[in-house]
């Protein structure tokens, strides 16, 4: 569905001259990836809101993006794949947040750092089979995924020692840190089981 929406857009942009017919390929590309990130923060929405917390998707995001771009991790083969991907996650993710009592979430925060730190420093960045990445791209994406990790750990120090992690908003980061370091985890997972086939 995404694929067609963005090809039926190229196509028609191009036909009007508004993108060069040679470049209708990469501004297809574009819009798939547009369309596909507008429908997983549509179903981030939409699940927030009926959890009554219609904004919870921005400290997730706000942990998860960086980590992600910097790290890597699995790609779905298909957009809807990925977006029921996401929204099983986010929802779980929604209700941990939402339903684990607050002593409960202040230890699960922790532990979350220490083993999201442990992956970053294992494993990433761990690139994709159709995005490597340079030996320059691969250690700048190494130190700046640690330093992430670093920064999320002491994050949680601090927001413990400020009893802020009792919030939901601020447990919700941990939520988009998990995220992403489980797609570091399954991409590596998914890598080692090709190399064996």
């Amino acid at each position: 569905m995404i694929h067609r929406a963005a090809a039926s857009l190229a196509k028609l942009w191009a036909k009007n001259g508004v993108v060069p017919a040679n470049e209708m390929d990469a501004y297809q590309y574009g819009l798939e990836l547009l369309l596909s990130t507008a429908a997983n923060i549509a179903v981030m929405v939409i699940l927030s809101a009926a959890a009554g917390y219609t904004w919870l998707f921005i400290p997730y995001l706000a942990a998860f993006i960086p980590l992600r771009l910097s790290a890597g991790g699995y790609h779905a083969k298909r957009h809807l794949s990925c977006i029921l991907f996401n929204a099983v996650v986010y929802g779980v993710s929604l209700m941990i947040v939402t339903m684990l009592a607050p002593s409960a979430a202040i230890v699960s925060c922790f532990l979350e750092s220490c083993l999201s730190l442990t992956v970053i420093f294992l494993i990433a960045p761990v690139p994709v089979k159709n995005k490597p990445l340079s030996s320059s791209e691969k250690e700048k994406n190494r130190r700046l995924s640690l330093s992430l990790g670093l920064f999320y750990l002491a994050l949680c120090v601090l927001f413990y020692y400020t009893d802020t992690l009792a919030l939901v908003w601020c447990r919700m980061i941990f939520c988009g840190q998990a995220a992403a370091t489980m797609l570091l985890i399954l991409e590596k997972t998914v890598a080692a089981k090709n190399i064996k086939e």
